[in-house]
């Protein structure tokens, strides 16, 4: 299960890495959750200007995921593992980083990208809503990356204050395409639910 999800990860840093131009967004990769006491990372967080983006990478068993009343099912079969709270926990956790940083940043919601465990079927998420954010198929987010994030230079401040989570979660390397260093603004983290 892990070599598939480490596979659904790939995809997803490959596909960012098309927004990493110069004068664009900052991708990271695995990044500690900064929460003491839980061994949670976060995929990848992508920063345009003072705007920041959480984005979660699955790889699923193809097949039609829906929710009601906060259960998933895959087809008739519940599956708790789409069910977890890890985007809120990352938005809270990054809310609280900032704030004692004093670094000004949009946090938008997260982003959850599912690629289908076979490329011959595809993910069917239109009725899946996984908590705390908003879901995507991995081949429709190929399609739309480009529109899905401002095409700004990050913001010094937000990514240096990302720095020191890199590299930390479960023993990974530090792995940007772009890291800034920076002056730090003043005070103030707001959350935006965006609409895909």
């Amino acid at each position: 299960m892990r070599k598939a999800g480490k596979r659904g990860e790939e995809k997803t840093a490959r596909v960012l890495a098309r927004v990493c131009v110069p004068g664009g967004p900052t991708v990271l990769h695995s990044l500690r959750l900064p929460m003491p006491g839980v061994d949670a990372d976060i995929d990848h967080i992508v920063v345009a200007g003072r705007d920041l983006f959480i984005v979660d990478s699955k790889t699923w068993k193809p097949a039609r995921y829906w929710t009601f009343a906060h259960t998933t099912r895959r087809g008739l079969e519940r599956v708790p593992f789409a069910d977890k709270h890890t985007s809120e926990m990352a938005v809270r956790a990054l809310r609280s980083l900032f704030a004692a940083r004093q670094v000004d940043v949009v946090i938008h919601e997260p982003l959850v990208v599912v690629w289908s465990s076979n490329t011959s079927k595809a993910m069917k998420l239109g009725l899946y809503r996984p908590r705390g954010a908003h879901a995507i198929a991995g081949e429709v987010f190929e399609h739309r990356v480009g529109s899905l994030f401002r095409h700004s230079t990050a913001d010094p401040a937000v990514v240096s204050a990302l720095y020191p989570l890199l590299g930390t979660a479960r023993g990974a390397q530090p792995s940007a395409f772009t890291v800034t260093r920076p002056p730090r603004p003043a005070a103030r983290s707001t959350f935006v639910a965006d609409e895909f």
